[in-house]
């Protein structure tokens, strides 16, 4: 490797490491950053913008289909060899969110990446319909999935790895006017 590449290799690992700080700042004074982004990323993808705050959903599409999305970190388990994926209220606080479909977003475990229905992407996308979703709900009203698809046991977290999880591409595709 030429000393040009290595040097070039050592600025961008710097840059990286500052954009990392620069997000866990972020992620520190606004408890909702990481929803937000997702937000943010799907409507990009869509070439439009989120609605704003307090909408009973957060996307209107192009093809207007109402989309609530909702984001999860990669939880792991400091008692076990695993991890999850938990996203809060997705019916709100009171059930009273009105939309078409769920989008689950959930940050990638780089140890199961080829198990998804795409490697290397910046999230693991869920699509579920609204009449679908009181089917994954736990006692709280909460969602949460293991990340090893190879993994999962019960038959709710089998349907949605199997049924509902899709690619960026068919995200586009399904919701973006050609």
């Amino acid at each position: 490797m030429s000393i040009e590449l290595q040097q070039k290799i050592q600025l961008l690992e710097l840059e990286l490491e500052k954009c990392k700080a620069r997000v866990a700042e972020l992620e520190g004074r606004r408890p909702h950053a990481a929803g937000n982004m997702g937000e943010a990323y799907l409507a990009s993808l869509l070439g439009v913008e989120p609605t704003i705050q307090n909408c009973p959903y957060d996307i209107l599409t192009p093809t207007n289909c109402k989309l609530e999305v909702k984001t999860s970190k990669l939880n792991l388990h400091n008692h076990a060899n695993g991890s999850h994926w938990g996203w809060s209220k997705p019916l709100g606080e009171d059930s009273d969110k009105d939309y078409d479909q769920l989008i689950l977003l959930a940050e990638p475990n780089p140890q199961h990446i080829n198990f998804y229905a795409q490697p290397f992407v910046r999230y693991v996308i869920f699509d579920i319909p609204f009449s679908k979703v009181p089917k994954f709900l736990n006692g709280r009203r909460d969602i949460f999935l293991g990340t090893n698809p190879n993994r999962v046991f019960s038959p709710t977290s089998i349907t949605l790895y199997r049924d509902f999880q899709i690619t960026e591409h068919e995200f586009v595709k399904k919701y973006h006017k050609a």
